[in-house]
C-alpha cells in the first residue's frame, strides 16, 4: 500500500501518501506527505485503504469509495477513477466493510454479503469471474457475522462459527481441494 487513512474523533477522514489515482479523496491526484481531509465525509465508522483506492462505511450504513476504479472497485457502476468519494450502488444497510486488493465486500444487516470489483479469481462469490461494477450478492451466505477480503479471496464467519471462503486455490487460501467461485466451508475449523 502506498497511502494510509485514519478516522478522526469527529468521524471525518484524513489520508496521506501516494495520490496518483485520487485515493486520498481530496479532489487531487497529488501525493501528500501529511494528512489531508477527505472531501464530504463527516460520519465515517470504518475505513479500508488498499493499493490505489479507499472505502468508508458511514453511520447511515452506506459506503463511499474513491481512487482507482479500473475494475469497478468503487462499486458505483463505472470504471472511471474518482478523486472524491462516490456512493457504492445500492448499499444502505451495511454493518461491516472488508476491502481487498481490488474488490470489496459489505456485510449487510440481514447477514448476507455483497461484493464488487475485481473478480478474476472468483473473489466476488457469485459463480463468475467477471468484474462487477456494482455490488452483487454472494451465493449461499445468509448468516454471516464477520467478513474479510484479501487479494484473491473473500471469507465469512457464519453464525454457527463455521467459515466459508471463495476464490481460486492457487494460494491455498480455501484449504479445499478445488477452486470455488461460490462459498465453500473451510475444513478443519
Amino acid at each position: 500500500m502506498y497511502h494510509s487513512c485514519a478516522i478522526t474523533e469527529d468521524h471525518s477522514i484524513k489520508c496521506w501518501g501516494a495520490g496518483g489515482y485520487g485515493q486520498l479523496g481530496n479532489d487531487s491526484t497529488a501525493d501528500q506527505p501529511s494528512p489531508v481531509p477527505v472531501n464530504d465525509i463527516s460520519n465515517a465508522v470504518q475505513i479500508g485503504a488498499e493499493l490505489n483506492y479507499t472505502c468508508a462505511l458511514l453511520t447511515d450504513k452506506s459506503i463511499k469509495c474513491w481512487g482507482m476504479n479500473r475494475v469497478g472497485q468503487l462499486g458505483n457502476d463505472s470504471s472511471s477513477d474518482q478523486s472524491t468519494p462516490v456512493q457504492v450502488h445500492n448499499i444502505s444497510t451495511a454493518n461491516q466493510l472488508a476491502v481487498g486488493c481490488s474488490h470489496s465486500c459489505a456485510l449487510l444487516e440481514d447477514q448476507t454479503v455483497e461484493c464488487w470489483g475485481w473478480n478474476y479469481y472468483g473473489q466476488i462469490g457469485n459463480d463468475s469471474t467477471s468484474d462487477q461494477l456494482i455490488p452483487v450478492r454472494v451465493h449461499n451466505i445468509n448468516n454471516a457475522i464477520d467478513i474479510v477480503a484479501g487479494c484473491h479471496y473473500s471469507c465469512a464467519i457464519l453464525s454457527d462459527h463455521s467459515v466459508k471462503c471463495w476464490s481460486d486455490t492457487s494460494y491455498d487460501i480455501l484449504l479445499t481441494p478445488t477452486d470455488s467461485l461460490v462459498p465453500v466451508e473451510v475444513s478443519g475449523i
